[in-house]
């Protein structure tokens, strides 16, 4: 019974996951414009000591609904939108 509970947990982390990777792929161009500039300015100033300690400002993915991609994997999955430039 544990191992079944652990499928559908992880199930349900994947899917939360794709939802959120599909929010990234389909929200407007200016919009995920404005969230690549933010999540570049944000990626070089982030060490694992920043991660631990809370900020008193919230990240531009959680203004957005986006709660379980990290900063590094919203960026990655931006840049596989064809309607952005590759800058």
């Amino acid at each position: 019974m544990l191992d079944f509970l652990e499928n559908i947990n992880r199930s349900v982390f994947f899917a939360v996951r794709c939802r959120e990777s599909a929010t990234l792929l389909t929200m407007p161009i200016g919009s995920a414009l404005l969230l690549r500039d933010a999540l570049k300015q944000e990626l070089p100033n982030l060490t694992t000591s920043d991660s631990i300690q809370a900020s008193p400002m919230p990240s531009p993915l959680h203004e957005m609904g986006i709660h379980h991609l990290s900063s590094f994997e919203a960026e990655q999955v931006l840049q596989h939108r064809l309607d952005l430039p590759n800058c």
